[in-house]
């Protein structure tokens, strides 16, 4: 429900351990709500500590009471990450109130002060103005964002009791509290956020208080209260207007109940029965919205899991679609790239490329004997540091080990009231093993724009080591240069017996055709093995490029490619934008490369890197 702060009568603060899955939430809330200024607190006296959640209209804040959402035993670790579907899954009624108060914060939009103008001092009209409220936003969250239709339905009669503990109904009468109650479920059906199958029970109380006109009245008034759009001149007038009637309605079905008017609480009344009869009829109450909430709960979870499950198909039918168009993309530009200039030479491809760059090969030399050690110094570290690759294993099971899935716990649990025994393996955990004797393969991009042109000597030097260090491991490795074009300067199954100097005369860089052009030759993303990227380049480029070159840091990152990147020191001012462009990702950056601590550094630094790269894998 949407509230004004109260910001000035907290005491606590979130927990500390608390504090990144609020982070979590606030960026799903943020997302769901089409705003960029939520914030999430989640302090011991949330929502006063009574109901499940609140949003604040004024400080744009986002309440959430933890223990109550996510269970008093549910700690951070078994949360997760909830900007991940899968763990939405794990905890629905908790991401359905989520969801419930993003929907206030995207569709609550009423001028209050335009509503409280009209209303005046009608605290009974005010109140069924905000109730009505309720169903409306789930309204038009089931109709814009149907995906998360299953997570309102898990949690809307959990929402309704954590309502109706806020409304007080010890305040109310009979026929008051019956239709608080009435408002909060059965009007949640004609919203489409439950089914009829999911008030049964709290129909039947509702049907003995309120006669059945009475009920339809209530729903025609719902029912167009739902259809309010706050944008349209008018509808605050009309939606206050639906308020009123609902109260007179209820007045007079008090009137006639010989429900005697009272000063305070939602309404306006108190009880005229005595406070036996009306503690037990409000005890009755709680009791067939809890009874409706956990049958409810247990139909909507087989529900999630179907719908799951569907979900997960979409997604890798959607992924391998993906897959299988980028590497068939991929590999047209290696065929171009590879195949342009090829003159058959073993040792390397053409000296003068076929390409629009304007790069030429300014120098040929035998490679020095500190080169040679280098080459054999990084070979012995790229063998090392190979094994490092891991097979991934999911496991599930019934016995403690690992993350709890709790969802499939609540299954569990379900399933068991209802006299069935099943196994349900609710804790998962992964398995790593190393591989006997895994490949590598290497694949090196080497920047020849202007910029880099006093650096190509050390570059050649660089190119040439790790060409030679992955041929003495039997590595598969192919090499490129780019700039305004992109060519070929090692080939898969080619050496290198020389030291070639190349110009840097172009004014771009290319750097996405050189990705496409390794990934297609050498099946970087999603090949087998230990995979690693080397880029040498001082990351100056387009901005186009620049966003090409972070989303390939990170497809590589997804996919478990060690990144390698060496740029010249003295790029290392204002123009060098190399550390934003791999920002966020597991690449490891060499800033600036010394010919004498070759060996040293690229061995230590592709080490670091395969490592981070399987690992958390």
């Amino acid at each position: 429900m949407a509230h004004y702060s109260r910001i000035a009568q907290r005491n606590g603060a979130t927990p500390k351990e608390w504090l990144k899955t609020c982070s979590h939430i606030g960026e799903v809330a943020n997302k769901w709500a089409d705003r960029n200024d939520l914030v999430v607190y989640a302090g011991e006296d949330a929502v006063n500590g009574e109901a499940l959640a609140a949003f604040y209209t004024d400080t744009a804040e986002i309440e959430i009471n933890l223990p109550v959402a996510f269970g008093k035993a549910t700690t951070p670790e078994m949360v997760g990450d909830l900007r991940e579907r899968e763990r939405q899954y794990e905890f629905p009624q908790a991401i359905g109130v989520i969801f419930h108060e993003a929907l206030h914060a995207k569709f609550t939009s009423w001028n209050f002060e335009h509503l409280e103008a009209l209303v005046g001092k009608d605290k009974q009209v005010l109140d069924a103005f905000m109730l009505l409220e309720e169903a409306r936003i789930e309204g038009l969250g089931v109709r814009t964002m149907p995906e998360n239709k299953l997570f309102l339905r898990s949690s809307a009669l959990k929402l309704a009791l954590g309502d109706i503990q806020e409304a007080d109904l010890e305040q109310m009468t009979k026929t008051f509290a019956t239709a608080h109650l009435a408002g909060l479920s059965l009007a949640r059906v004609d919203a489409g956020v439950l089914e009829p199958s999911d008030v049964l029970i709290v129909e039947t109380k509702v049907l003995e208080v309120l006669s059945p006109d009475l009920v339809a009245k209530l729903r025609e008034i719902w029912i167009e209260f739902q259809s309010l759009m706050p944008y349209k001149s008018g509808v605050m007038e009309r939606g206050v207007e639906l308020a009123r009637k609902w109260v007179e309605l209820l007045k007079e079905r008090a009137e006639e109940q010989g429900e005697e008017q009272g000063q305070g609480g939602f309404g306006g009344f108190g009880s005229g029965e005595g406070e036996g009869e009306a503690g037990d009829f409000l005890v009755e109450l709680i009791e067939a919205l809890a009874e409706d909430a956990m049958e409810t709960a247990i139909a909507s979870g087989d529900a999630l899991g179907d719908q799951q499950t569907s979900e997960e198909q979409k997604q890798e039918a959607d992924a391998r679609a993906k897959q299988n168009k980028i590497v068939r993309s991929h590999k047209a530009t290696a065929q171009e790239v590879f195949d342009q200039n090829n003159n058959g030479d073993s040792k390397g491809t053409s000296t003068m490329p076929n390409s629009r760059s304007g790069s030429r090969l300014t120098d040929v030399r035998k490679p020095t004997s500190d080169e040679r050690v280098a080459s054999v110094k990084v070979a012995q570290m790229l063998e090392k540091a190979k094994y490092r690759e891991r097979d991934v294993v999911t496991i599930r099971s019934e016995l403690p080990a690992g993350r709890l899935r709790t969802r499939a716990m609540v299954q569990k649990k379900a399933l068991e009231a209802k006299g069935v025994r099943a196994e349900v393996n609710a804790w998962e955990r992964k398995v790593r093993k190393h591989t006997d004797e895994p490949t590598l393969t290497i694949g090196v991009m080497v920047d020849i724009s202007g910029s880099m042109g006093s650096a190509m000597k050390p570059m050649a030097t660089t190119a040439w080591v790790l060409a030679e260090a992955g041929k003495r491991i039997q590595a598969k490795t192919a090499m490129v240069y780019f700039g305004n074009d992109v060519f070929a300067t090692l080939n898969v199954g080619q050496k290198l017996d020389e030291v070639r100097v190349y110009s840097a005369p172009d004014g771009t860089e290319k750097f996405e055709k050189g990705f496409s052009a390794l990934d297609g030759k050498l099946d970087l993303l999603y090949g087998r093995g230990v995979r690693m990227l080397v880029v040498v380049s001082d990351g100056c480029y387009t901005d186009e490029e620049s966003k090409l070159a972070k989303e390939a840091m990170l497809d590589c990152q997804r996919n478990g490619v060690a990144v390698l990147w060496i740029s010249p020191d003295r790029l290392s001012g204002e123009r060098w934008n190399a550390k934003e462009i791999i920002s966020g990702t597991k690449t490891v950056l060499i800033d600036g490369l010394e010919p004498n601590k070759i060996a040293t550094l690229i061995g230590k630094s592709a080490s670091e890197a395969l490592e981070k790269a399987t690992s958390g894998m």
